[in-house]
């Protein structure tokens, strides 16, 4: 059986829409433990000019044909000290593969970690290197016809000082023992590319930078000539061949920049690839999957009590979520188990059976309807531990993998919150269409009132643009008993401004100094429709204003209060 635990994923259910993750289910941080180059010896140009040739010729055979898939099969080998020292876990031998196929995957290439085997050798993990570790090779390789062997041990020691080092793939036949990759025992792990790397090695790819700036290069004609002087730095415009067409390649997994800057293989260094393949690994072609990859894709928030997608306390939801069969073998039936051990979540329904197998490349959440059915309770708000695990039914190879997450216990509604804004002002909850659902209008500090509906719609027409900031907490009231609302509200550059429930703009009223009170509307003069009252600040005195709805002073207003006036007024 295989067994995989992956790392924790965080899952926030605030929306029902789908909620994309990492495919792999981890952070994509990219860790810069060491600056140690890479040790693997150099082809010569002739022989780079010679792997070109088998490119050429691997292109004219299979131009028309799709790209077969390569399913590499790794025997690790972790070989430590009598002290313990590099004795690294299974868990971070995985997590380095699943990295890896993040790497290779759009590549059509995929690794599953067959073996894992331990030596404890004081002499081999502190001498491997070259010619010294091929005693070690020779007794550990597993089947390199069909197996990428991959070691670990001490490659930080003086005298070798490396992350890395593999030889190249076409430097020996496909059951050499050689053929290998090997690792510093500290850079085993997820996020860590020096795999990625080495590997590009054993499939034939030399360094982006090899031979500088002269001919033939690393022999790929897509990866511009790069100088080794200038091959940790990541600087898109970094040109260090000026001579020659096109920048450095400085996201290229085959040069020494950063963790965090490497990211890619050109479409050259895939035909490479390939033709290094079928020419030194044939063997890997033979090599049928056996597992499916199951990856976690979304989760969805189909139905809960009040309908906006977004689980809070006291209520009900079902919920599905989808997973992908990203490569390796079809997945038959596919059992979804939900569980958590929190007891603010209650899953009263945590099964759902899969009734279809599930394909390579295909994603489902199961069948039509059948969704987990959960509880939450009330109680503190935040995260909930809940865990996912995967159970396929192949008897020969079977699958089962536990994806811990978390759900958010959350008084957040559909839509919102609304980020990216400096809210300076209270905001106001009403209808101001009439049409029964609630609308929210507040101001910001960048000069703009804003105006949202259910689901953190935009009202048409907001946000509106004024001149100065606003603090003041919108009012809203029919003022001219038209039938339709008005919203009311200051700035800072002394405007009161008058909206109709569109946005467009009904009056301005300019005073000297800061409108910084709410506005209070009310009838003062019992006359049947509404005045507005406000204040302002002008320097160290304020008034109290109170105008028409058609923007006239009211008898008696302005009064001089000669004190600043920093909040609203009140009216009864």
């Amino acid at each position: 059986m295989i067994k995989f635990t992956k790392s924790f994923l965080f899952l926030s259910l605030i929306i029902a829409q789908p909620y994309q993750l990492d495919k792999y289910n981890k952070t994509d941080k990219r860790f810069d433990l060491s600056n140690k180059d890479c040790k693997t010896p150099s082809l010569t140009p002739e022989q780079i000019i010679d792997t070109k040739e088998i490119v050429t010729n691997w292109r004219s055979r299979n131009r028309d044909r799709p790209q077969e898939p390569v399913h590499i099969l790794v025997a690790f080998h972790i070989i430590h000290a009598s002290d313990g020292t590099g004795n690294i876990s299974d868990a971070a031998v995985y997590d380095q593969f699943d990295w890896l196929n993040l790497a290779f995957e759009s590549h059509n290439i995929f690794f599953t970690v067959d073996t894992i085997d331990r030596t404890e050798n004081d002499d081999w993990f502190n001498n491997w290197y070259g010619s010294a570790s091929w005693a070690g090779m020779n007794e550990l390789a597993i089947d390199p016809y069909h197996y990428l062997n991959a070691y670990s041990a001490n490659l930080w020691i003086d005298g070798i000082d490396a992350n890395g080092w593999a030889y190249m793939g076409q430097a020996y036949g496909p059951s050499d023992y050689r053929q290998c990759i090997n690792l510093a025992y500290q850079v085993v792990q997820w996020a860590h590319d020096t795999a990625t790397h080495e590997t590009g090695h054993h499939l034939g790819l030399s360094h982006t930078f090899e031979n500088d700036c002269t001919y033939p290069n690393d022999g790929v004609d897509d990866t511009p000539q790069m100088h080794s002087d200038y091959n940790d730095n990541c600087d898109d415009n970094q040109d260090s061949c000026p001579n020659d067409e096109g920048n450095d390649p400085v996201h290229n997994y085959m040069n020494y920049t950063s963790q965090s800057c490497r990211d890619n293989f050109t479409q050259g260094q895939d035909d490479l690839m390939s033709s290094v393949i079928s020419s030194n690994h044939y063997g890997y072609y033979e090599n049928e999957f056996r597992f499916p990859s199951i990856q976690f894709n979304s989760i969805n928030v189909n139905q809960d009590s009040d309908g906006d997608g977004v689980i809070n306390p006291g209520e009900t939801a079902s919920i599905s979520i989808s997973i992908t069969n990203a490569w390796g073998l079809e997945a038959d039936g596919v059992l979804l188990t939900l569980s958590s051990e929190d007891e603010r979540l209650i899953i009263m329904d945590s099964i759902v059976q899969f009734e279809e197998p599930l394909i390579p490349g295909e994603t489902s959440s199961g069948p039509v309807g059948d969704y987990f059915q959960v509880y939450a309770e009330d109680g503190d708000l935040g995260f909930i531990d809940c865990n996912l695990n995967v159970n396929t039914a192949n008897e020969e190879y079977p699958y089962n993998i536990d994806i811990p997450f978390e759900i958010r216990l959350s008084l957040d509604q559909y839509g919102f919150p609304i980020n990216s804004i400096a809210i300076k002002s209270s905001p106001v909850l009403t209808d101001i269409d009439n049409n029964l659902i609630g609308d929210i209008f507040f101001g910001a500090e960048n000069g703009k009132l804003y105006g949202y509906m259910v689901a953190g719609i935009e009202i048409p027409g907001f946000p509106y643009s004024a001149q100065g900031d606003i603090r003041t907490s919108p009012a809203v009231k029919d003022i001219d008993l038209d039938g339709t609302n008005e919203i009311i509200f200051g700035t800072t550059d002394g405007k009161l401004i008058i909206l109709d429930a569109s946005g467009t703009q009904e009056i301005i009223y300019t005073v000297n100094g800061n409108i910084y009170g709410s506005p209070a509307v009310v009838d003062l003069d019992v006359d049947g429709d509404f005045e507005i009252v406000f204040t302002n600040q002008d320097g160290n005195s304020g008034k109290v204003y109170a105008i028409h709805h058609d923007g006239s002073d009211v008898e008696g207003f302005p009064v001089n209060i000669d004190e600043r006036m920093m909040v609203g007024a009140a009216a009864g």
